[in-house]
């Protein structure tokens, strides 16, 4: 890692056989991209020489695309059968390192920049945003909550052990009751490094205690917490099921409502009224619902409120959609295993974003939201987050997600030799010679590091580090640059 910024450093120039740069223009063929320090200079028609001393990266056969946003992760979880005893027996330390492998393999399945939305020991993430800053560690560019406020009882608190152990081994800093200590929590979190605030508005499903799906904070204490934030530069983000509290979060102005369950018509009022984003994370419904139906990994509290959401959380995306509300891209990774974030995808097509012919969307779907992830959608899963402002900026260890011989939808053996394991996507875009904007790529699989098809369907998809084949999107977000751990 240590020649990471004198290699980062140098003029490079990417030929790419085709390049997918802007969600909402087609990939175009034979592109240079002109890379200059931290920042793409360019992007120019057919291959241009590299400068005297710059590097050329050769990618003529492969299909060049941006990295992927996830706005909701949980990079120091990871919710399996061991879970509960690692709560009690691993050390603040042994978190973090779980939590750079977490970022790593998250980095690895093309996901450049992640917001994590709760930690048990909030120190852990803001060290390791700092030291993946620093490139120290390798890992997605990741923005944080600190502590999750919750009211005592609430969801996002540690249960079904003895008291006293519950006490030692989860962080107090979020805890908050009435008004006043709502307000003191939110500046402590902005204190502590917090780029956003998260509070929970409702019950959860995996807290292990029958507390319901329903509001938990009061309307005042939402409104505290919010307000605060706010006048504090910070944007928040509200966990919430029941439709009392998605409603009584968004019209305090809620920034976001995570999972968004039950929402209702008047939640897609306020919604569009506020200019609110729904994060749906679909995934995470599936797989407590899985789990629910399965080995006995939950427990009969959890189990209970698993077999509802499990359910209504893909109908809500379906609704929300079609209602025009903005979408933001989120997984709740931590729940599901790091590295199968793109999975989403296919779960927010499922629930109605489906490929459309042409460029014809409501006025709704093409606001762009001045937040930290922005939404276009033509009827597709178009953009899931934005470059920063003033140019795309290729960060240091991102992932490039080259495909070859993807030109037409012909039926063509992809090879990976030089993929960087792997962003899963779906190639559901109109490629640049046209007349088979309708046609769908092969599914295939990443083996032994080369890509092999797996049927004719026509969708393409690559291999998460965890073995996992998934087609995603039409997406856009961050440039090319290598992987280097």
């Amino acid at each position: 890692m240590a020649n990471n910024s004198t290699r980062s450093s140098k003029t490079k120039v990417i030929h790419a056989g085709f390049l997918l740069a802007d969600p909402d223009i087609q990939p175009k063929s034979e592109q240079s991209i002109l890379i200059e320090g931290e920042r793409i200079k360019a992007v120019s028609d057919g291959f241009i020489d590299a400068p005297p001393g710059g590097e050329l990266v050769d990618l003529r056969k492969k299909f060049v695309l941006p990295g992927l946003i996830d706005c909701h992760v949980h990079l120091t979880a990871q919710l399996d059968q061991g879970y509960r005893l690692r709560t009690v027996e691993d050390s603040d330390p042994k978190v973090a390192f779980n939590a750079a492998h977490n970022a790593a393999v998250t980095l690895a399945a093309g996901f450049t920049t992640v917001r994590d939305v709760g930690a048990r020991n909030p120190d852990v993430v803001f060290a390791l945003r700092a030291a993946i800053a620093e490139r120290k560690v390798a890992g997605p560019r990741i923005l944080c909550v600190g502590a999750v406020l919750s009211p005592t009882g609430g969801h996002g608190q540690i249960y079904g052990l003895r008291h006293d152990v519950c006490a030692c081994v989860q962080s107090t800093s979020g805890i908050c009751d009435g008004v006043d200590e709502c307000r003191r929590a939110v500046r402590r979190q902005v204190s502590h490094g917090a780029d956003a605030i998260k509070f929970v508005a409702t019950g959860g499903v995996l807290s292990n205690i029958k507390a319901g799906l329903d509001q938990q904070f009061t309307d005042d204490e939402i409104c505290s917490i919010i307000e605060t934030a706010h006048r504090l530069g910070r944007r928040v983000a509200a966990h919430a099921h029941g439709a009392a509290g998605i409603n009584a979060a968004l019209e305090a102005g809620v920034d976001s409502i995570e999972h968004g369950s039950f929402l209702d018509v008047r939640s897609l009022e306020l919604f569009i009224a506020k200019g609110a984003f729904h994060v749906p994370t679909i995934i995470a419904g599936v797989t407590v619902l899985e789990m629910a139906q399965g080995d006995g990994l939950l427990t009969t509290a959890q189990i209970e409120k698993a077999m509802i959401v499990g359910v209504k959380i893909k109908e809500a995306l379906a609704r929300s959609h079609k209602a025009g509300v903005t979408i933001a891209f989120g997984t709740d990774m931590g729940v599901g295993p790091h590295g199968q974030n793109a999975r989403e995808f296919g779960f927010m097509v499922e629930a109605g974003m489906r490929s459309r012919e042409g460029d014809q969307s409501s006025d709704g779907q093409r606001r762009q939201a001045a937040r930290p992830f922005r939404r276009s959608w033509n009827d597709r899963v178009r953009q899931i987050g934005r470059c920063d402002r003033g140019g795309f900026e290729p960060a240091r260890r991102r992932v490039c997600a080259p495909a070859r011989g993807l030109r037409n939808g012909a039926r063509r053996r992809l090879s990976g030799r030089e993929l960087v394991p792997a962003v899963a996507l779906r190639m559901g875009v109109r490629p640049a010679s046209a007349g088979s904007a309708r046609r769908r790529y092969r599914r295939t699989r990443v083996a032994s590091g080369r890509l092999t098809d797996l049927s004719s369907r026509g969708e393409a998809s690559f291999r998460s580090p965890s073995g996992f084949a998934v087609p995603a999107g039409k997406l856009g977000l961050r440039p090319y640059a290598r992987l280097a751990m």
